[in-house]
């Protein structure tokens, strides 16, 4: 028996339409404003695709979705009605299904098994990043402590954080609020070329995506929508963190403010450090839409260089990317361990060159005087000790040894002194120069690590410091060529003093 259509169309909430001639096209390509189920998950824009006595699939804003007729008890009377039109169908003989292929992917679905219902299966889903050993922007050993979460991508699972938080991690761990460690890494991506890129402070690629070798059903699942002007704006949002870096996770709401361009997102939730890595999580849906992002803001650069302990603050403090759109590429935490390093090396570098510019060519050596400072914290001890490796401070240390003996027992004239000087800063500053073109044109460095070089301005400043002592070394040279008539010792090209800040260096600050 054919049920009654008004009945069953004002069951479902469908306007009225022509008849159709079977119980199940009766919603086939119906449009509904919305859709609100029994736990509490609302979609938008929905376009029925079939209806069966046991539940509807839809189309809507984030994808398709079959959703079980318990979850719909505005429309249990026509589920009902269904169910009573249903035929019993004779019993067919049943045919042993084959072995699966354990090493087969497992075929996609529609939706995960497991979607988070409230803000608590969020907070089960987020993480906790304990460094316990890594290597700090002033190149000494420190701990921090950061934000991740699970996410699952068909049957993968997936970590989600920052890369700022495993830059110079050396021993680290991830865990949940249960104390459940995630070790069973598989692989490591980060953000590719161009991806998550705020313009406005120059960081860029700050996402890393861990895959896990076992699937985790209990996770949260991405939004796969872009972000736009008009549909980030006026979200209500939750983010799930290690707020504070005090081992716990909480729950900060709020609103998307505005999108910056390439889906950066602005929120005013009240996020603080140990939030990098977060969740930026749709109230609505509970599906994560974007990843808090952004971390430590260091003193101005030349004060970063130059002082053993870098006052750091948070930068992007609400801000956030989009992860809807962002593209990977291959990494490992090895790599993102030595780029720290590297970008610490780059930073003793640039401390060589202040140490040659301090050098003064005498009989009794080049270092009379070791507690001599040479810019902020350092002193001429210090910078021997932190590079006593370098081909740099090996040269300086020869050089000092052949000034002192020639010095002493056998008479040195001016000329070959400074001869004998000139010679050994231009080896220093070719093996410096070498270091830094080697660093800059690497290929290897990931986009996150370009950013970060850039908006450091190490480069610039490298390149600044060689050209001041490559013009110091010639002032030595004209001295050797003045005829025995002294330059004037105002005349000497010197790097400008910490205070010049990179306005001093002829830098744009």
């Amino acid at each position: 028996m054919k049920k009654s259509l008004p009945l069953l169309l004002a069951l479902l909430g469908v306007g009225a339409f022509l008849p159709c001639s079977s119980a199940e096209d009766i919603l086939a390509g119906q449009k509904l404003p919305a859709l609100d189920t029994k736990t509490g998950q609302h979609y938008d824009n929905v376009t029925v695709r079939e209806v069966t006595p046991d539940g509807i699939k839809i189309m809507f804003d984030g994808g398709v979705k079959t959703i079980p007729a318990r979850e719909l008890p505005q429309y249990a009377e026509a589920f009902d009605r269904l169910k009573a039109e249903v035929p019993v169908a004779p019993a067919a003989p049943v045919t042993p299904a084959p072995s699966a292929d354990p090493s087969a992917p497992a075929a996609a679905t529609d939706e995960a098994a497991w979607l988070p219902q409230n803000n608590a299966d969020v907070v089960a889903c987020s993480l906790f990043v304990d460094v316990s050993k890594g290597i700090g922007h002033g190149g000494g050993e420190g701990s921090w402590k950061g934000s991740a979460f699970l996410c699952n991508l068909g049957k993968t699972t997936y970590i989600y954080s920052n890369a700022h938080n495993f830059d110079g991690a050396v021993d680290f761990q991830i865990h949940d609020t249960k104390g459940t460690v995630y070790s069973d890494f598989a692989s490591v991506e980060i953000a590719g070329p161009n991806q998550a890129f705020w313009k406005a402070s120059g960081y860029g690629g700050d996402i890393v995506r861990i895959r896990l070798k076992n699937f985790y059903p209990q996770a949260l699942t991405l939004d796969s929508r872009p972000l736009t002007a008009d549909n980030a704006k006026g979200r209500k949002i939750l983010i799930t963190g290690n707020t504070g870096g005090l081992g716990k996770i909480t729950e900060l709401e709020g609103l998307v403010t505005s999108l910056a361009p390439d889906y950066i997102i602005i929120h005013n939730a009240a996020v603080e450090g140990g939030n990098s890595g977060s969740p930026i999580v749709d109230l609505s849906t509970h599906k994560v839409i974007g990843i808090l992002t952004w971390g430590l803001k260091l003193d101005a650069t030349l004060e970063e260089i130059w002082s053993k302990q870098p006052v750091a603050q948070r930068q992007g403090i609400n801000v956030g990317a989009g992860l809807a759109t962002i593209t990977y590429v291959s990494t490992s935490f090895e790599q993102l361990r030595q780029q720290r390093v590297a970008m610490n090396e780059l930073k003793k570098r640039i401390r060589l060159l202040g140490l040659l510019d301090t050098l003064i060519p005498a009989k009794q050596g080049v270092f009379v005087n070791t507690q001599t400072i040479v810019m902020g914290d350092y002193t001429v001890a210090d910078l021997l000790a932190e590079s006593a490796n370098h081909p740099v401070v090996r040269e300086l240390l020869r050089l000092d040894k052949v000034l002192r003996a020639k010095g002493g027992a056998i008479a040195i004239s001016n000329a070959e002194m400074l001869k004998l000087y000139e010679n050994s800063l231009r080896v220093c500053l070719s093996s410096i120069s070498s270091e830094r073109i080697a660093m800059e044109t690497t290929q290897s460095a990931t986009f996150f690590m370009k950013c970060n070089l850039k908006r450091s301005r190490v480069i610039d400043i490298c390149k600044a410091y060689e050209n001041l002592c490559a013009r110091s070394v010639d002032w030595f040279v004209q001295q050797q060529g003045s005829g025995g008539k002294a330059l004037a010792i105002d005349s000497h090209v010197r790097l400008p003093p910490l205070r010049s800040g990179l306005k001093g260096l002829g830098l744009k600050e």
